[in-house]
């Protein structure tokens, strides 16, 4: 199925999912990547490492596993025991080795990694956009596999709308991310 570039219509798709959340969904939605950022914050003190590099771990140890998993994952990672792929650990290894965000952010890679990374480590000030399956789908496209341009654009697309309710992008993302996983009962799946 072909990606639709048509920015009216996924501008008014991702408005009609805005206007269906609950006072819950912005609740957790503003504390995420401020919750996601702590728990990195606490893995970095119990390993006497910088919450860059935990930041950036986290980021790269995300790809196809609940948040859960991913959390068991960067523990594991950090007692030296390889839990994800061996793309995934050595890139978390060339990470733990650098505490420069530019570097971090050019190991790590895809464009939804690197977004997650930032929305993470900056979590109150990223204009990031993590373009998962789910922001996909609330766009209305029809497909789960996009290209950079793709996603640069439906990240704009994103931007675009928060900006219209003055809200912080990363923020916005997930007010409705847990919109879409609470109406889709996704939590349990997702963690």
């Amino acid at each position: 199925m072909k990606f639709i570039y048509d920015e009216i219509k996924i501008k008014d798709n991702i408005r009609e999912m805005f206007s269906a959340i609950s006072y819950g969904d912005i609740v957790s939605g503003e504390l995420w990547y401020k919750s996601a950022n702590q728990w990195c914050n606490e893995i970095a003190e119990e390993n006497n490492t910088q919450l860059i590099k935990i930041c950036g771990i986290t980021s790269v140890m995300s790809p196809m596993v609940s948040w859960k998993q991913n959390k068991e994952y960067v523990k594991a990672f950090m007692k030296r025991r390889k839990k994800h792929t061996t793309i995934q650990h050595n890139k978390a290894k060339r990470i733990n080795n650098t505490s420069d965000y530019n570097e971090i952010y050019n190991i790590i890679g895809g464009m939804k990694t690197q977004a997650f990374f930032d929305c993470i480590y900056n979590h109150k000030t990223s204009r990031r956009v993590v373009c998962d399956r789910h922001m996909i789908t609330i766009s209305g496209q029809p497909t789960k596999d996009i290209t950079t341009c793709q996603y640069k654009f439906l990240e704009k697309c994103y931007i675009d709308v928060a900006n219209e309710n003055n809200i912080l992008p990363s923020t916005f993302q997930c007010i409705l991310w847990n919109h879409y996983r609470n109406s889709n009962n996704l939590n349990e799946k997702y963690g």
